[in-house]
């Protein structure tokens, strides 16, 4: 059995906590609650606006409470950090944006990668933001494919919904290999786009009109989850 499915035995809905807002580590502690409450299978530590004290200060919280939830850290721009960041608080994996030849030192990552073994990695490709693989893509998914432990693919931008096409063009060239849905999704397309992909990374969807500075929404959050539940059966 393979890192991720260990990590996740069903297909993971993983939320984020942004470090945004007045009261960012407050914030994040109590978006967390929600996570936890409403069944959700891990969470992922990114900072998107915050410090990178803050995002310790978060670590160091969720640490010693004892989290429920499957602990993920973006370090954005910074992969070492995230890896040096997760083996001192214990986080269970990590998110790369992109694993792409043109975006990462495969050097360096292949070094830091050798030291952080048990280290869960989900990495991007064709991520938004990033370069497109256009007719590279299946050179570059077999590149990921000895890298990281499952292939995060998005659409072109933060809360634009990843094209189901798009999902299911690259599950036909990685067969078996984990892809993880990791922008757009919401309670409307959540359970097609979870018949093909094998998790999904819920952004902005649960603020409030997608205001990642504004607390997540308990009851988005509860109205999404029996959706996605439909296309994962415990």
């Amino acid at each position: 059995m393979s890192l991720f499915h260990k990590l996740f035995p069903r297909k993971p809905v993983i939320g984020m906590l942004h470090l945004r807002g007045r009261y960012p580590i407050d914030q994040a502690l109590q978006d967390l609650k929600i996570y936890e409450q409403e069944g959700l299978d891990g969470v992922i530590i990114e900072n998107y606006d915050g410090t990178e004290q803050t995002l310790i200060s978060v670590l160091s919280q969720i640490q010693s409470r004892d989290a429920k939830l499957k602990l993920g850290i973006n370090f954005l721009g910074n992969f070492k950090r995230s890896f040096e960041l997760a083996g001192d608080y214990n986080a269970d994996f990590i998110q790369i944006d992109s694993v792409q030849l043109q975006d990462i030192d495969l050097n360096v990552y292949d070094r830091f990668r050798g030291l952080y073994l048990n280290t869960v990695v989900l990495g991007g490709v064709g991520f938004k933001y990033t370069s497109n693989p256009g007719d590279n893509l299946q050179e570059w998914l077999e590149l990921a494919k000895s890298r990281v432990d499952a292939v995060v693919a998005t659409g072109l931008g933060i809360g634009q919904e990843t094209p189901i096409k798009k999902l299911e063009h690259y599950k036909t060239l990685l067969g078996d290999f984990p892809l993880i849905e990791g922008a757009g999704s919401t309670r409307d397309n959540v359970y097609e786009h979870l018949m093909v992909s094998d998790g999904v990374i819920v952004e902005s969807y649960f603020n409030p009109d997608g205001n990642t500075e504004l607390p997540v929404d308990e009851f988005k959050v509860r109205k999404y989850m029996p959706e996605a539940n439909r296309a994962r059966p415990i």
